[in-house]
C-alpha cells in the first residue's frame, strides 16, 4: 500500500520561472483536514437542507431579499452532495451512497438545525450497512450581479455568488458526532451577454451558476474528511549544459532514469552552478520515485556545497511533504491492514 501512496504521477506544466528553469507537476495524496476512526469505511451521505414546515415562510422570504430565486439552493444542494460523494470516492478507504430520506428536513435557511435523534441515524445506516454519516445539515446562497453595458450592444456581467454550508458527520457505531463544520466560500463568475436575455435564460444563468459553486463546495469538504490526490509544480532546471538540456526534454516525455542519468553526468561539473542545479535536479527525481529523505539530502547538498538558494526553499517543500505522507499512512492504515488480511499476510 505505501507504493501505492507514494506514487507520483507527473505531468509537465508551465509557469512563470527564471530562463534557465521550467516546472513540473507531480501528482501527491494529500491528507484530510481532520483524522476519522479506523471503522469508518462506509459513509451515507444525505441532504438535510429543504425546510420544515415552521420555516418554510422563513425560506421564502429570505429568497426574494437574498436574490436566490426560488429552487436555486435546491440545485445548489444537490451539486454540492454529488461532489462530496466524488471526492470521497477518490479515495480507496471508503465506499459512499447518497441517500433519499424524505422526511429528514432542517431549516432551508444558513442555520444550522439541531443534531438528528441517533435512532434516525441508526436506521439510516443500518439500511445500508453503513458505519458513518455525512449530513448536508444546511446550504444557503446570495448572489450579487453586477452589470456593465459593452461595446456593439453587449452587456459585461459579473456575479458573485456566496455560499455557506454546514455539515455534520454522524459516527452510527460510537453515537458520536465525529465533525461539525460551518464553511463558507465565494465564488465568482463572469461573461459577455450579447444584449439583453429574457427570464428563461438568465435563470438557466443562475441555476448554472448555482450548479458550480455547489459543485466546488462540496468538494472543499470532501477535502476535509478524505485523502485526496492533488497536483503540486516543482521546479528543475533545464539549461547549464548541453547534458541538462537533454535531461530536460527526457522529462517532458516522462523518461525520468534516462533523464537522472544525464544529470548524474554533471553532478561533479567544473561549473559550480551547473553541479548545484544537477544536485537539485536529483532531488527531485527521488521526491518523483518516492524516496523523501533520499531528495531532501539532495537538496542541503545543493545549498552546503553549492550555494543552491532554491534547493533550501525545495527542502522546507519536502519536509512539509514528508509529514503529510505520514499523516497519509496513519488515515489509510486500515486499508493496508485489510489488503494484508485478504493476501493472508
Amino acid at each position: 500500500m505505501n507504493r501505492k501512496l507514494l506514487l507520483l504521477l507527473v505531468f509537465p506544466a508551465l509557469s512563470l520561472l527564471p530562463a534557465c528553469t521550467s516546472s513540473v507537476g507531480l501528482q501527491v495524496m494529500r491528507p484530510a483536514d481532520i483524522g476519522l476512526p479506523d471503522h469508518v469505511m462506509h459513509f451515507i451521505v444525505a441532504d438535510r437542507t429543504r425546510p420544515d414546515e415552521a420555516h418554510k415562510n422563513t425560506n421564502v422570504i429570505e429568497g426574494i431579499f437574498t436574490g436566490e430565486g426560488i429552487g436555486m439552493d435546491k440545485e445548489g444542494s444537490k451539486a454540492c452532495l454529488e461532489a462530496v460523494k466524488s471526492s470521497l470516492l477518490q479515495t480507496p478507504r471508503f465506499t459512499v451512497d447518497i441517500a433519499s430520506v424524505s422526511g429528514m428536513k432542517g431549516t432551508g435557511t444558513a442555520k444550522m438545525p439541531p443534531a438528528l435523534p441517533w435512532d434516525t441515524v441508526i436506521k439510516i445506516c443500518n439500511a445500508r450497512n453503513a458505519d458513518a454519516l455525512v449530513v448536508l445539515e444546511s446550504f444557503d446562497s446570495n448572489s450579487l450581479p453586477y452589470v456593465q453595458p459593452g461595446p456593439n450592444g453587449t452587456i459585461y456581467n459579473r456575479t458573485r455568488v456566496n455560499v455557506l454550508c454546514t455539515w455534520r458527520v454522524y459516527d452510527a457505531k460510537k453515537k458520536i458526532i465525529l465533525d461539525e463544520h460551518t464553511q463558507t466560500s465565494e465564488y465568482i463568475y463572469d461573461g459577455v451577454i450579447g444584449g439583453l436575455l429574457d427570464i428563461a435564460i438568465q435563470r438557466q444563468r443562475k441555476l448554472e451558476m448555482m450548479r458550480n459553486a455547489g459543485n466546488a463546495a462540496g468538494d472543499i469538504y470532501g477535502h476535509r474528511i478524505a485523502p485526496q490526490w492533488i497536483w503540486v509544480n516543482r521546479m528543475y532546471y533545464s539549461k547549464g549544459s548541453p547534458e541538462m538540456k537533454s535531461a530536460a526534454r527526457l522529462v517532458r516525455v516522462n523518461n525520468w532514469d534516462k533523464a537522472s542519468e544525464m544529470w548524474k553526468t554533471q553532478l561533479n561539473s567544473s561549473k559550480e552552478k551547473t553541479a548545484g542545479r544537477a544536485h537539485h535536479n536529483m532531488a527531485l527525481y527521488c521526491e518523483k520515485m518516492g524516496n523523501i529523505d533520499e531528495a531532501i539530502s539532495w537538496t542541503e547538498k545543493a545549498y552546503t556545497n553549492y550555494g543552491n538558494k532554491s534547493s533550501l526553499r525545495y527542502r522546507d517543500e519536502l519536509f512539509f511533504r514528508k509529514q503529510e505522507i505520514e499523516r497519509v499512512k496513519q488515515q489509510m492504515k486500515v486499508i493496508e491492514e485489510k489488503e494484508k488480511q485478504q493476501n493472508g499476510q
